[in-house]
Parts: structure tokens; sequence; C-alpha cells
């Protein structure tokens, strides 16, 4: 095989084309690998598009259902007196006091 230039041509006796330019030559034996390359990078691109968009989801989600733990009463019981003290206090939703509401 002599080279002259990128662009000369080399002749490939067994090969399945007989004249491939050598930049080409270089592709086609590596095509297969190359191909398989930019299958398993579509398919990392796609698992992560995926996993992105389930965390995109819990986020949603968490918002919905997630309430600060600071404004829980302990479980333990020891909550008890603590709720008492608060005993007429109407809490909203997140667990702060509510105002009554000024018209």
């Amino acid at each position: 095989e002599r080279r002259r230039s990128v662009n000369s041509i080399i002749r490939v006796p067994d090969g399945p084309l007989n004249e491939i330019p050598s930049r080409l030559r270089l592709d086609v034996e590596r095509g297969s690998d190359y191909l398989k390359r930019v299958a398993e990078e579509r398919e990392r691109r796609a698992e992560a598009q995926r996993l992105r968009q389930l965390e995109i989801e819990a986020e949603e989600l968490a918002q919905c259902t997630f309430r600060p733990s600071i404004n829980k009463a302990p479980h333990n019981g020891g909550g008890r007196e603590r709720l008492s003290v608060m005993g007429g206090v109407k809490r909203g939703s997140y667990g702060g006091v509510m105002k009554p509401h000024e018209t």
C-alpha cells in the first residue's frame, strides 16, 4: 500500500469495495464500531433523560406531600404537653399559626 495523499485511492484486494479513498476506508473499517458507540451514547442520553424526568416528577410530588418536620409535634408522647399549651390556636396546613382574617 502506497499512500500519496489523504484522498489517494488504495486498492483493497479482498475488501467489499475495491477502491476506497483511504480517509473513507478507515471509516468503513471502524464503521460498525462507530455506530455501536453512537447507539450506546444515544441509550445513555435517553436513560439520563428518563432519570431527569423522574426526578422532576418526584420533586413535584414532594412539594405536595412534604411538610418540614420542624413544625410537626414529636411522635414520642412528649409532644402532648406542648400541644395543650397552644390549646385553642388554629394551625394552618404548614403548621404555622393562623391569624384571624382582617377585613
